[in-house]
């Protein structure tokens, strides 16, 4: 055999590695082994999309003791979803007054990994209602958006009340953009 599982390094993923190999290397071949090795196999069937499937899927599912099933069109499948793809991207912002004795000071507006601080509710918001949208943007091109980038934003809750009392706790939001995906 050429794996020695005895001498395979004390790295876990390296161990991990080397024991699957040989588990496949031993199922393939028909050969056995003096030590315990675990046998991966699933009652799941397989079912396969994309070009290259029809090359390996039955042998996978063989080794797994289970059976493989490849749709008439898998071969497009792939295909079609890159033409229909989009490139989702969701951000949730949020807006949280800050109290003293005498009642509300500022407000955080919580966006992304961002952090502003406004005197005023509706510079806040505002604030928000204007730079989000561009952070969603900003994550949707990351993701591997292309062109025209639509965005949304969704009040996810509203300023709430406690105990019947005008507390005012926070505001939350959920900013969405979405986009064709880059070829």
């Amino acid at each position: 055999m050429g794996k020695d599982l005895y001498n395979a390094g004390t790295e876990p993923d390296k161990q991990l590695k080397d024991l699957i190999e040989l588990s496949f290397e031993l199922k393939t071949s028909g050969k056995s082994s003096d030590m315990i090795l675990p046998e991966f196999s699933t009652d799941a069937v397989l079912v396969g999309v994309g070009a290259p499937t029809h090359i390996f899927l039955e042998s996978v599912a063989k080794l797994l003791g289970t059976r493989a099933v490849i749709p008439q069109y898998a071969h497009v499948a792939n295909a079609v979803g890159a033409v229909v793809g989009n490139v989702n991207a969701a951000i949730e912002c949020e807006i949280v007054p800050k109290y003293t004795a005498a009642g509300i000071d500022s407000y955080d507006v919580f966006c992304g990994d961002t952090k502003e601080n406004f005197k005023e509710y509706e510079n806040a918001r505002s604030y928000l209602l204007e730079h989000a949208p561009e952070l969603a943007r900003t994550e949707a091109l990351r993701r591997g958006a292309k062109g025209e980038i639509l965005t949304e934003i969704k009040t996810l809750r509203q300023g709430e009340l406690q105990n019947d009392t005008d507390l005012f706790l926070t505001e939350k939001y959920q900013v969405m953009a979405m986009g064709k995906m880059a070829r």
